[in-house]
């Protein structure tokens, strides 16, 4: 699990951002084909009124008799009816007011019953030997990890185990682990150890995280911190796709459909920008408003690219992987 707090927000005069309880979130959570599964976070803050969404593999989770959003109070919790294999992933919950924005992530882990009962010790693959980054950036450290029963995974730095935190955050998609390290410093340079445990052995691997020197134009280049995550709605309600991003001089943002630059107040969308943020809003979901957008941040030392999508409910329309950026 780990918690993620938008930087921009801070405490208002006027009322309180939310924030989660993180440390009564598990970071895996296993469970068997055909199970009810609560996945379940703690708010200990937010003055009302908040939202609250669900989210799998960055697209929104709608509520319904198969996924039901319930909260009494603090306690915010997302049912799964009758849990598939291919329900498990990465699952975000989001709580929003105008203060701030909070976010908990946490794994759920769906075991097949057709999964073979013979025993694999762990084996790590495509685990790079060394990294770089500089300083300012995000550094992933990324490996396949496979065996059965599904090994236990830690990591570690210079023997001090590595948990969720601001600075950290674990995560799984599939058999592929990562290790995000935010806002990389000089003293983050050093070996990271991955170890996978279970009862038929243990396999271990180690990733050297090396921080250069920026040049100027990559200290300014504009890069995304949050990037729009698709969505799944019905048609008439409210959609919102988010972007946040950062870069010096302070990017241009704009929204695309199509080949189709989008402007505030024409075709149904308005769009709010901030001065590290935007918001692209359709209060009234048509037809013609389902497909791809593309966000684009700008300024003269380079551009980064996001996409998202936004679907009827229901839909299973395949989501882009294409996100690049370009100087």
């Amino acid at each position: 699990m780990s918690l993620e707090i938008d930087p921009g927000d801070s405490l208002s005069a006027d009322g309180i951002p939310p924030l989660f309880r993180t440390e009564k979130v598990r970071n895996i959570i296993k469970a068997n084909d055909g199970e009810r599964v609560e996945l379940v976070a703690e708010l200990v803050q937010g003055s009302e009124p908040l939202q609250i969404r669900w989210i799998r593999n960055r697209v929104a989770i709608a509520d319904s008799q198969s996924f039901q959003y319930i909260r009494k109070g603090g306690d915010v919790r997302l049912v799964i009816a009758d849990a598939f294999p291919e329900d498990g992933g990465e699952y975000a919950v989001e709580a929003r007011n105008q203060y701030g924005t909070a976010r908990c992530i946490m794994r759920l882990d769906i075991h097949s019953h057709e999964r073979s009962l013979a025993e694999d010790a762990p084996r790590i693959v495509n685990a790079p030997p060394l990294v770089r980054a500089v300083p300012g950036d995000a550094a992933e450290l990324t490996a396949r990890v496979t065996g059965h029963p599904d090994p236990v995974i830690a990591w570690a730095k210079a023997g001090e185990a590595i948990t969720n935190s601001e600075k950290y955050t674990l995560s799984n998609e599939g058999i592929e682990f990562t290790l995000r390290v935010s806002d990389v410093v000089r003293t983050d340079a050093g070996k990271y150890t991955l170890t996978a445990v279970n009862v038929a052995g243990e396999a271990t691997a180690t990733i050297e995280l090396a921080v250069a020197e920026p040049t100027s134009s990559s200290a300014m280049q504009p890069r995304f911190t949050h990037a729009p995550v698709s969505v799944q709605s019905r048609l008439g309600q409210r959609v919102e796709l988010l972007a946040r991003f950062s870069g010096q001089p302070a990017p241009v943002c704009r929204w695309f459909k199509g080949d189709v630059g989008l402007e505030d107040g024409v075709g149904g969308y308005t769009i709010a920008d901030g001065a590290d943020s935007s918001t692209l809003s359709i209060l009234y979901l048509e037809n013609e408003h389902v497909g791809e957008y593309l966000c684009t941040v700008r300024n003269h030392y380079g551009e980064d690219l996001a996409t998202a999508m936004i679907m009827i409910e229901g839909s299973s329309i395949a989501l882009p992987l294409r996100r690049s950026s370009r100087k």
